[in-house]
């Protein structure tokens, strides 16, 4: 006999299977991919509607509160929708379609990927308790990237809002959907001679922005991408006016030829250096890495 939670856990998989595909027969991928962009990031119409593929593939016309329940939960919010027993489909797809659950939370077993709102709020957490001080690493972020990514969840709004995406209206759509953004794309920002060097003359805020160790590592979880450009915070000055050091020295070190004085470049040391790195520290790794004691 199966347990309670084998059974339910079995109810919760075919409820899945009807959402992403009313009709008979498997899913294919294209079906999976759509039913998971509808499910995370579809408009509340959108969300709607396929709640109720689920719950009524057939479209009997009637709903059992008990089989809602066994899906769900006694105490989901769309459990609680009902006062009856049974209710008609229309009357739930009414009330859903009016907000009276969170269709988001109903939803949140299929978020493969985080919703916008998810993504704007643990964003702005880690830019709050991030701390700019002495010795922490910031990352460069593409201001192009960062820009579209900030227009895809309404960063600076109080509260999202839909934008138009390209296409026409099918008419069952009543709001259209954001664009998510794709990877992170940094390759723009790169130059010089040296590994992890920027191009010189870019402008913070015009072609890049600098954001936490915390916030990079995210976008980076979420969206993949790169390269990646960690940099210092240092002091400067007798103020000690803290700043991110963006563009480090770039240093090529060479071990002389004793008879010419001519630089031995094959086996040549060409890194980035803080402007706050010692000499003695520069001396040091030097003579370690041409192994001369």
């Amino acid at each position: 006999t199966a347990s309670p939670e084998s059974s339910r856990v079995n109810k919760i998989v075919k409820y899945f299977f009807r959402a992403f595909h009313p009709s008979s027969g498997g899913i294919e991928f294209t079906e999976f991919v759509l039913g998971l962009d509808t499910a995370v990031l579809g408009t509340p119409e959108e969300k709607a509607e396929f709640v109720m593929e689920g719950l009524d593939p057939k479209h009997k016309g009637e709903i059992l509160r008990d089989h809602v329940a066994a899906i769900f939960g006694q105490d989901s919010e769309l459990t609680k929708l009902f006062d009856a027993p049974t209710v008609e489909s229309e009357s739930l797809r009414k009330k859903l379609m009016e907000g009276k659950c969170d269709l988001t939370k109903i939803l949140k077993r299929f978020d493969v990927l985080p919703t916008i709102e998810d993504e704007k709020r643990i964003i702005k957490e880690f830019f709050s308790k991030s701390e700019f001080k002495t010795g922490t690493t910031w990352y460069v972020l593409s201001q192009r990237w960062w820009q579209a990514w900030k227009e895809y969840t309404s960063y600076d709004e109080k509260e999202p809002k839909a934008t138009p995406t390209e296409g026409k209206s099918d008419g069952n759509t009543k709001r259209r959907r954001r664009l998510r953004p794709i990877s992170i794309e940094n390759a723009d920002l790169s130059g010089g001679d040296f590994a992890g060097d920027l191009k010189r003359g870019l402008v913070e805020g015009v072609d890049y922005t600098l954001v936490p160790k915390t916030v990079w590592r995210r976008l980076v979880e979420w969206y993949g991408g790169g390269p990646e450009y960690p940099r210092r915070v240092i002091e400067l000055g007798v103020t000690k006016m803290k700043r991110v050091e963006v563009f480090p020295l770039g240093i090529h070190i060479y071990v002389a030829d004793s008879k010419t004085g001519e630089p031995e470049t094959k086996d040549d040391i060409a890194r980035l250096f803080s402007c706050q790195t010692p000499l003695a520290a520069v001396h040091s790794m030097a003579r370690s890495h041409f192994k001369i004691p």
